[in-house]
This record gives structure tokens, C-alpha cells and sequence, in this order.
């Protein structure tokens, strides 16, 4: 139950934030979750996992990856425990993967459309928006990158040309 309670605190104080990075940890808190707990009821487990997405679930009512991350995660099947938990596993590494390859995708299809002068203003922690942002940057399409999330937490990412 640590990883769940670590990452429901780290979301409700913020320290992780942005929908993806959000939906990720959800993933993996369930992850580390199944393969720490000692129980031999396929019920139990059920039981202990529901659990757990719940208490996860309340920690950013308005937050919309991770009710997706959770409903994709708790998809897992088997007769026996072991069996569930290994395709709570699989899922949750394929969510992970699926989320961060997504991030990298829509990072090289919208820096394509980012033109040398563009002025591009987010408000919200989104990995993609960063990603595009970033990747126009490192291929010469952008001259300033400025995290501002990051200024709030002391560390601030400006690169200019």
C-alpha cells in the first residue's frame, strides 16, 4: 500500500503534475502495488486493487488521464492471483509505454508546425504541449524554451539562440 499512498500525496500536493505524468504514476503506483501484496484470494486481490484505484481515483477529481489510466490498468484478468497480477502488470507497462510514445508522436507532428517567429503560450503542466515546444526547439524551429512549472519549483529551463 506504500506506493499507492506515496503517489496519492505526491498528487495531491502536486508534486507530480500534468495530465500524462499524472496518469503514468497512477499506472505504476498500481503496478508496484500488485506485485508487492501477499495475497492468495483471487477476491482478495480484486478486492485490495479496487481499493487502491479508488484511493488513487480521489486525488484529482477533475483530472482526466487518470480515470483512463486506471480503467485501462484494472482491465486484468486470470483464475488465480498470480495470474491477475501479471496482466495487471502487462497493462500497466503497456499503458506507460502507449502514454510516453504518444508524448513523443505528438511532439514530432506539432513541431512541424511551429515556424521560426511563433509565439506559443501554454498554462497547464502538458507534457505534449512541452514536447512539441521542445522538439521544435532542438530542431532549430524555436529560440526560447521556457518551463514555467518548472520556474514555480526553483528550476527554470531557458534556452535561447
Amino acid at each position: 500500500m506504500e506506493s499507492i499512498i506515496r503517489t496519492a500525496e505526491k498528487i495531491k500536493n502536486m508534486e507530480i503534475r500534468g495530465a500524462g505524468k499524472i496518469a503514468r504514476a497512477v499506472a505504476d503506483a498500481l503496478k508496484v502495488h500488485a506485485q508487492s501484496i501477499d495475497i492468495d484470494s483471487p477476491n482478495e486481490f480484486d478486492t485490495e486493487m479496487k481499493r487502491s484505484a479508488q484511493i488513487l481515483l480521489k486525488t484529482r477529481p477533475t483530472a482526466v488521464s487518470l480515470p483512463n489510466a486506471i480503467r485501462f490498468v484494472m482491465r486484468y484478468q486470470g483464475n488465480t492471483v498470480e495470474e491477475m497480477r501479471n496482466s495487471l502488470v502487462h497493462l500497466a507497462e503497456q499503458f506507460i509505454e502507449r502514454s510516453e510514445k504518444a508524448v513523443k508522436q505528438i511532439g514530432s507532428v506539432g513541431a512541424k508546425r511551429v515556424r521560426d517567429g511563433d509565439v506559443i503560450m501554454t498554462h497547464c503542466n502538458s507534457t505534449a504541449a512541452i514536447a512539441i515546444i521542445a522538439t521544435a526547439f532542438n530542431q532549430g524551429n524555436a529560440r526560447t524554451y521556457h518551463d514555467s512549472a518548472a520556474k514555480r519549483c526553483r528550476h527554470t529551463h531557458n534556452a535561447c539562440r
